[in-house]
């Protein structure tokens, strides 16, 4: 459950508005920093499901096509993917990397779109980020307010690409999403293959859609 509250927050902080005011270009001066990038976008698309709340709530898959398009394309789904297969990557041909990057992705963002919108009441106070413009990692410190419930430290890891910050991970008092997947995957491969824990996951993701597009 506690990775259902949290990732959705991983996503927005991964996302990089394409607007002016958070286009991102080469030069570091130019670049969003990554605890502005978290603070604007939680606030703004928040505030986006806030304010259509009915229409999300009677209306899953277009959660999901919200978070398809617009945080999605902007989170490292495939550093994190690679960072979560772990040993086996380096063991997997280029074809099953490109199978499970796409297979863990849009599991993911079916499995936790839902959760967006019964997090959206939720306030997340971002620390400043410390660090300087050359930087090439952050780690931004994060408190995330519920509507109801203790406050949850949330701390989200950053890298600075070509394209601006990108969130890869995320830590919910401490226990990375990233790792817990991690040991997760790697006992099921043991015990099974790569190629079933993709099969897996396609079929987790399929089951949701069909059921998201029948409620809408």
């Amino acid at each position: 459950m506690m990775y259902k509250l949290f990732l959705p927050f991983a996503l927005i902080a991964g996302l990089l508005a394409l607007s002016p005011a958070f286009a991102a270009t080469s030069s570091n001066s130019n670049i969003t920093p990554p605890d502005k990038v978290v603070e604007q976008t939680a606030t703004d698309v928040l505030s986006t499901i806030r304010n259509n709340q009915k229409k999300f709530s009677h209306n899953p898959h277009a959660v999901y096509e919200l978070v398809q398009k617009d945080m999605a394309p902007h989170f490292d789904f495939d550093y994190a993917a690679r960072l979560v297969l772990g040993r086996h990557w380096r063991d997997a041909s280029e074809q099953q990397r490109k199978a499970f990057i796409e297979a863990f992705e849009h599991y993911l963002v079916n499995s936790y779109a839902d959760e967006l919108v019964k997090q959206a009441g939720a306030k997340v106070k971002v620390e400043p980020f410390r660090g300087s413009a050359s930087d090439e990692r952050a780690n931004i410190r994060t408190t995330v307010v519920p509507e109801n419930g203790k406050p949850i430290q949330v701390d989200y890891a950053m890298h600075r690409t070509d394209d601006g910050w990108k969130a890869f991970d995320v830590r919910a008092e401490g226990i990375s999403y990233v790792m817990s997947y991690r040991n997760t995957f790697d006992n099921e491969i043991n015990q099974t293959s790569l190629d079933a824990l993709i099969k897996r996951l396609q079929q987790k993701t399929k089951a949701k859609e069909t059921t998201s597009k029948a409620r809408s």
